[in-house]
C-alpha cells in the first residue's frame, strides 16, 4: 500500500483532481491510496475512521503516526491539538529506538 490517496476508488474523482493538482492541499501532503480493504485495515490499526457525510463527501478523523526504523508504531497523535515540538520529540525518540 502506498501512502497516497486515490479518490477515484471512493467515487470522488473531482476531489481527486483538486487534491492531486495541489490547488487545495499544496505540495507537502502524502495521502493514502490502495485497495479500500488495505486502507481500512491500516486505518483501523491507527484508530483512523472515514465515512461519507450527509452531503456524500468523504470525511475522517485525524491521526498522525510516528514509526520507528523497524516500522513499529512509536506514537499515534489524535486530533489536531499536538504541536510540531511534540512531533519532533517523538521522531527523535523513534530514531533512537526509545
Amino acid at each position: 500500500m502506498e501512502l497516497r490517496y486515490h479518490a477515484a476508488d471512493c467515487g470522488v474523482k473531482a476531489e481527486a483532481v483538486a487534491l492531486c493538482d495541489g490547488s487545495r492541499l499544496g505540495t507537502s501532503w502524502t495521502l493514502a491510496t490502495g485497495d479500500i480493504v488495505d486502507i481500512t485495515a491500516i486505518g483501523e490499526q491507527l484508530g483512523l475512521m472515514f465515512w461519507r457525510d450527509e452531503t456524500g463527501l468523504l470525511s475522517h478523523n485525524l491521526r498522525a503516526a510516528v514509526l520507528d526504523p523497524s516500522g513499529r508504531v512509536q506514537k499515534i497523535f489524535t486530533g489536531n491539538t499536538w504541536t510540531s515540538d511534540e512531533l519532533v520529540a517523538e521522531l527523535v525518540k523513534a530514531m533512537r529506538g526509545k
